[in-house]
C-alpha cells in the first residue's frame, strides 16, 4: 500500500514523486535520514516506475495509520516497484528490506479519511505481462535484541519499572516460524526481578506475520508482580499481524518462501510468475 495523502489522481511522475515523499516524510519523522522516492508515469494507468529507498530511515515510530475502508477509484500498473532499506532502522537497529516487482496490477483508491492510496490488486497478467516479484528481510539477532531492550524498556518505564538487561533466543518453529524466548531482568522499588516472555510468530502467504502464544511468566514472588505489571501491556500484541508488504506487495501470494535463523534471521521469498 501506498500513501498519496489527500488530493486527486496525480496526471505525471513529479507530482507522484512529490506526493509519496510529502506523506512518508511526516509519516517517518525519527529523525536521520529522510525516505527517497522517485517515480516515472506515463498516464493515471500506466506507472513506469515507482522506487522508494528508507535506507538510514527509523520506521519504529511510524505515524501512519493503514486505513479500514476504501472506495476503489480506478486500475492501474506499475512497470517496475521498489522498495529498499539497505539497511533501514527499527529502534536504531539495522534491518535489511529488498522488494521489488515488475508489472504489479494496482487499484487508485480513496480511503474514508478522503486521503488517496495505490493498493495492490490480485497479481495476474497486465498490459506489460505477468507480475511477479521477489523480498527479501534480513537482521541479526544481536540487533533485534538490541531493539527489543528499547520497546520493553519503554513499556516497563511506562509501570514505574526500570529494564536492566534482556537476552534474546529465536529458533526455527516450523517452515515459516520462529519461537522467540527474551528473559528479562528489571527492577522496581529496589527490588529485581526475572521475567521469561515467550512468543510464536508465522508468516502467511500474504507476507503477514502473525503473533501468538504469548506468555509472561516470573521467577519468585518479584518476578511475578513485575510479569504482572508487564501482562497487559504484553498480551495486546497476541494476534497481532504485522504486514510485512504493507508499501508494496500486500494481497500478493508469496511461493519459494525460505526462512533461515543462524545468528541472524533471513526471510526470502517471490511472488507471482
Amino acid at each position: 500500500m501506498i500513501p498519496l495523502g489527500p488530493g486527486e489522481i496525480p496526471v505525471n511522475g513529479d507530482e507522484l514523486t512529490a506526493r509519496i515523499s510529502a506523506v512518508l516524510d511526516r509519516a517517518l519523522e525519527g529523525g536521520g535520514a529522510r525516505p527517497k522516492v522517485s517515480c516515472e508515469m506515463t498516464s493515471p494507468d500506466r506507472i513506469d516506475l515507482i522506487s522508494i529507498d528508507i535506507s538510514q530511515v527509523e520506521t519504529a515510530g511510524t505515524k501512519m495509520q493503514r486505513p479500514t475502508g476504501f472506495t476503489q477509484l480506478g486500475a492501474a500498473e506499475v512497470g517496475k516497484l521498489s522498495v529498499k532499506g539497505d539497511p533501514t532502522l527499527l529502534h536504531g537497529a539495522p534491518v535489511v528490506l529488498r522488494t521489488e516487482g515488475t508489472n504489479v496490477p494496482m487499484a487508485w483508491t480513496r480511503d474514508d479519511h478522503g486521503s488517496l492510496w495505490l493498493v495492490p490488486a490480485r497479481t495476474g497478467a497486465g498490459a506489460g505481462g505477468d507480475a511477479s516479484g521477489h523480498v527479501e528481510v534480513a537482521a541479526e539477532i544481536a540487533q533485534i535484541e538490541r531493539a527489543a531492550k528499547v520497546a520493553i524498556a519503554a513499556m516497563a518505564e511506562q509501570q514505574g519499572a526500570k529494564l536492566k538487561d534482556l537476552q534474546l533466543k529465536i529458533t526455527p518453529a516450523g517452515a515459516r516460524g520462529l519461537a522467540i524466548r527474551a528473559d528479562v531482568s528489571a527492577s522496581k522499588f529496589m527490588m529485581t526481578a526475572k521475567v521469561a516472555l515467550t512468543a510464536e510468530a508465522t508468516l502467511d502467504d500474504n507476507m503477514n506475520l502473525r503473533i501468538a502464544r504469548l506468555n509472561v511468566a516470573g521467577d519468585g514472588a518479584a518476578g511475578a508482580m513485575v510479569a504482572n505489571m508487564l501482562a497487559d501491556k504484553v498480551r495486546q500484541f497476541e494476534g497481532k499481524q504485522v504486514d510485512l508488504g504493507q508499501f508494496v506487495f500486500a494481497g500478493a501470494r508469496l511461493r519459494d518462501v525460505d526462512l533461515q535463523v543462524d545468528n541472524r534471521v533471513r526471510l526470502t521469498a517471490r511472488f507471482g510468475a
